[in-house]
């Protein structure tokens, strides 16, 4: 099967450089376990479509079983191990700040099929233009009018004391 991905051009933004871009991949359909199997049967396997969904689900499971249970698993398409992140302070965990997650690393095989895909460009998109300049972002607050209550009856000692400060009144 020939790769062949087409993408779309944009303009970067990140950089002065006037000859700088982004690509953006063109999907062209979602494609579902179910999906996959319809092309394996259509490709010339035997198989039973209900038995094949049985047995994917199933090693994706015990794959996603056995990851959560400390095991660097190798599916033949990735590698997958678990990862704890955020730093554990006194010790602790905390589930407001740590969470676990999964490294996934392509095997061999996906990886060679990235060096085999070619690219098309397929054309250039319009660079997303920026709405509001730094200028006009100030003006705007200059302007602000607070909606609803009154602010000047509405003000608590905190509110009087920043704005003392901030205003150096």
């Amino acid at each position: 099967m020939i790769k062949i991905l087409k993408a779309w051009l944009t303009k970067s933004n990140q950089s002065y450089n006037g000859i700088e871009y982004s690509a953006e991949v063109t999907i062209n359909k979602n494609m579902y376990m179910s999906d996959i199997i319809d092309e394996m049967i259509k490709d010339g396997l035997e198989i039973d479509h209900a038995l094949a969904t049985k047995v994917i689900a199933t090693f994706n499971k015990k794959s996603s079983d056995l990851v959560f249970t400390g095991n660097k698993v190798d599916t033949g398409l990735v590698s997958m191990y678990p990862i704890i992140k955020g730093l554990l302070y006194n010790k602790t965990w905390n589930p407001n700040v740590n969470s676990v997650n999964v490294s996934i690393i392509p095997s061999n095989e996906l990886r060679q099929g990235m060096f085999e895909t070619k690219v098309e460009i397929a054309g250039e998109q319009a660079a997303p233009q920026i709405e509001n300049t730094t200028k006009e972002q100030v003006q705007g607050y200059e302007n602000f009018k607070p909606i609803g209550r009154d602010p000047k009856n509405d003000i608590p000692a905190c509110g009087l004391a920043f704005r003392a400060w901030l205003c150096k009144a």
